[in-house]
């Protein structure tokens, strides 16, 4: 099974669940929005050259729409989820730019430039902000620098774990690692004193 059908059809799903159930988290489901229209456009279009000229273009335009959104109604920003922003951020300029350098380096391999802009995030929120890396407010300075750090170097990890593994294909070498990484920052919000 198209194991892209599988992850859109899933994502959708969950989002409509969970807005069925609760309207009023709307804006916190909206950062998967730009993420889903990046996977829905390639896949739709067939993962083509000009198929991530639109995907990344697209899931760019989205996400500073979407980044413009919750500053607005002041959200806290999920970090995980502003390097996945950043990564089609990125993507989306070296595609309507043709910066080479930056085409180059997202050709070479899937989940280089993916973890590289979530660990760009990491380095940048826990440097400058409150909240760090995990994204909590209102907590012990002490523990959430623990937790952004060891959340860091998950980060880094699954940076490391989908360069070595890029050949095995898009499921093991991005999509695994992400969502492992995801489930390690839930795991740290909730031990967070």
């Amino acid at each position: 099974m198209d194991l892209f059908l599988i992850i859109r059809v899933a994502l959708i799903a969950f989002l409509g669940i969970k807005l069925y159930r609760n309207p009023k988290q709307w804006l916190h489901y909206l950062r998967f929005f730009p993420l889903t229209v990046f996977m829905v456009y390639a896949r739709s279009y067939g993962m083509t050259n000009q198929a991530w000229y639109g995907a990344f273009v697209l899931a760019g335009l989205c996400s500073l729409a979407m980044f413009a959104i919750l500053v607005n109604k002041r959200v806290m920003l999920d970090r995980l989820m502003l390097g996945v922003n950043l990564f089609f951020l990125v993507g989306a300029c070296g595609f309507l730019f043709n910066v080479e350098e930056i085409l180059q380096w997202y050709s070479e391999t899937r989940g280089g430039p993916f973890f590289g802009c979530i660990a760009l995030v990491g380095v940048l929120s826990i440097l400058f902000t409150k909240a760090g890396f995990i994204g909590v407010k209102n907590k012990s300075n002490k523990a959430i620098q623990y937790s952004s750090f060891l959340l860091f170097a998950a980060t880094i990890i699954s940076w490391v774990w989908s360069v070595r593994y890029d050949d095995q294909g898009l499921g093991f070498a991005v999509v695994l690692p992400c969502l492992l990484l995801f489930v390690v920052r839930d795991q740290l919000i909730k031990h967070v004193d």
